[in-house]
């Protein structure tokens, strides 16, 4: 399971939550928006714990957060103004471009991520980025400070590579 599955899949694990919780328990649209955020970042740290997902960094975690956030947000939001609506006001639209914005903002972290991780797709990266001087082919569109999948899962050998050069460097060798 990747990043635009889990943050898709648990946005709609809130939004479903929310009505769920507003039909079913009658509760109001932020406390039942509150409890369908929960359960979305509890549903999201239960399938890393379990190797469902894997696991995040600090950025695709805080992505996770804020998309179910801004998720829950939206259905308060639309909510309450059902029930406004119902009693002849309306929607104010300054809320809408709030949501609006924190969209797109999520959406191009998304993008950021994936583009990190992974790299431009072969064809786009083609398109986009200058030919090579050799007449060559792009190789790697990835960030070069970004870590590899499965990283997270070497500390150990990591640690023992790191020891292996601070002995060759007090035996005075230029590592």
């Amino acid at each position: 399971m990747g990043l635009v599955p889990t943050v898709a899949g648990g946005a709609l694990l809130v939004v479903a939550a929310y009505h769920a919780a507003r039909r079913l328990a009658r509760l109001a649209p932020p406390a039942a928006a509150l409890a369908a955020v929960a359960l979305a970042l509890a549903a999201y740290a239960g399938a890393v714990l379990a190797g469902l997902a894997p696991v995040p960094g600090l950025d695709e975690a805080a992505l996770h957060a804020a998309a179910y956030g801004l998720t829950g947000y939206a259905a308060a939001l639309l909510g309450k103004a059902r029930a406004r609506r119902a009693g002849g006001g309306r929607l104010h639209p300054a809320p809408v471009a709030i949501v609006a914005f924190l969209g797109v903002v999520v959406a191009a972290n998304v993008v950021f991520v994936l583009v990190a991780e992974r790299g431009l797709p072969g064809g786009l990266a083609e398109r986009l980025l200058p030919a090579p001087r050799d007449g060559g082919r792009v190789e790697a569109t990835g960030f070069p400070g970004a870590l590899t999948r499965g990283s997270a899962r070497r500390p150990l050998a990591h640690r023992a590579r790191l020891e292996a050069l601070a002995r060759q460097r007090a035996l005075g060798w230029r590592v």
